[in-house]
């Protein structure tokens, strides 16, 4: 598995769209909390696609920025992982899971 340095991951961040929505802030008011966490978690898939793995912090960093940033990349990975759109692997005690496309059968 290929996982971005800490940089890396900044610097995408700061010049990449994986970060966003890709809606307007006047949009975004008129989606659900349904709709948005839906939007947000096909993006979080896309960038684990792009990147063959990636973090829950590196996660956090591309898509749930904030003060709740943590805890809401957290949630959402959570919830793919229990619906096996994500695996995932501890990397170490007291380190964040590293999460994956399973591999189709």
């Amino acid at each position: 598995m290929r996982l971005l340095s800490k940089e890396k991951t900044e610097s995408l961040h700061d010049s990449s769209k994986l970060g966003t929505l890709n809606v307007r802030g006047s949009e975004l008011e008129k989606l659900s909390p349904n709709q948005i966490g839906f939007m947000r978690d096909r993006a979080i898939i896309q960038s684990i696609v792009e990147f063959t793995a990636l973090d829950t912090n590196q996660i956090r960093v591309l898509h749930c920025q904030g003060k709740a940033g943590l805890r809401k990349a957290q949630d959402r990975l959570q919830k793919l992982y229990a619906t096996k759109a994500l695996n995932r692997v501890p990397r170490a005690i007291n380190q964040p899971y590293v999460y994956y496309i399973p591999p189709k059968k």
